[in-house]
């Protein structure tokens, strides 16, 4: 068995502990086909939208910030709707150079957190022992989360966090105080590398921002495809994920031509067509 089939099997038995089994195996599934999905659309679209659907959250959030100002000035909200829009609209596509740094930046910064984090961090938790379980709500509370009105199922969820969160809250914070005294360098490398990583990614996407929009957009995908589709595998095929998890090389050669595949794909469809009509202006 592979270090990271070893991973995914603590991560599986973490949550089954938190959440139950067959709490877990539900939410699992749901989550891992809409992993799956979605991480498909952004491996092949994701660089080619992501100026449009920046855009488009841009003038959605102006709408919704210029209905608040506008109606606490006293004014229409239609007008402030409008004028949001079209203020975050433009402000959105002309600093998508920005926007691709920052979330390169937290990509990047993700990524380095993760793999200090399982080089200094996981393997402490076989030694201090897996969170407290959650207990599923009562019948009140799941009747009232499953009830139409937003504000009973506000009510209900937070009665039924406010009832698991402390003891998982206790766990998180003695965990790290116990991962601390293991590695006392532990805060610091995680601290650095993330900061590094963060400042690298803002500098790419600003300056290279085609490049890096491709790259992020690729290595998200087929992160987000490759762990919905093994999650999935795990929890309703073991047989086929251990056998899997057995062949590192194959399973390695494999996500490397998905992800090698989904850049060429996203390099091809975000390829500038300029120059071609530069040369038939000159022609005519």
């Amino acid at each position: 068995m592979t270090d990271f089939a070893h991973f995914f099997e603590q991560v599986g038995s973490t949550v089954d502990q938190v959440m139950g089994r067959d709490v877990s195996m539900t939410v699992l599934t749901v989550c891992a086909i809409a992993a799956g999905g979605i991480g498909l659309l952004v491996a092949v679209l994701g660089a080619k939208l992501w100026r449009f659907t920046l855009t488009a959250a841009s003038v959605l959030v102006g709408v919704g910030l210029g209905a608040q100002v506008a109606s606490s000035m006293g004014y229409t909200p239609l007008v402030g709707m409008g004028l949001g829009a079209v203020v975050l609209g433009v402000v959105g596509y002309k600093l998508f150079r920005l926007w691709v740094g920052v979330a390169a930046a937290a990509l990047f910064a993700v990524i380095a957190g993760s793999a200090v984090g399982y080089n200094d961090v996981w393997p402490q938790l076989a030694d201090y022992g897996p969170p407290p379980a959650v207990s599923a709500p009562s019948v009140a509370q799941a009747s009232a989360a499953s009830s139409g009105d937003a504000e009973d199922r506000g009510a209900a969820l937070g009665q039924w966090w406010s009832q698991q969160g402390p003891a998982l809250d206790q766990w998180a914070r003695g965990f790290w105080d116990h991962a601390k005294t293991q590695n006392q360098n532990v805060g610091r490398n995680v601290t650095l590398s993330v900061l590094f990583a963060a400042i690298v990614g803002l500098g790419l996407g600003i300056f290279a921002s085609r490049l890096t929009a491709v790259t992020i957009t690729s290595v998200a995908g087929t992160l987000l495809l490759t762990g919905g589709a093994t999650a999935l595998v795990r929890a309703w095929r073991a047989d086929v994920y251990n056998n899997a998890m057995n062949q590192p090389a194959m399973m390695g050669a494999a996500l490397g031509i998905f992800l090698l595949a989904s850049f060429s794909l996203q390099m091809l469809l975000t390829r500038s067509d300029k120059p071609a009509k530069s040369e038939s202006a000159k022609s005519d």
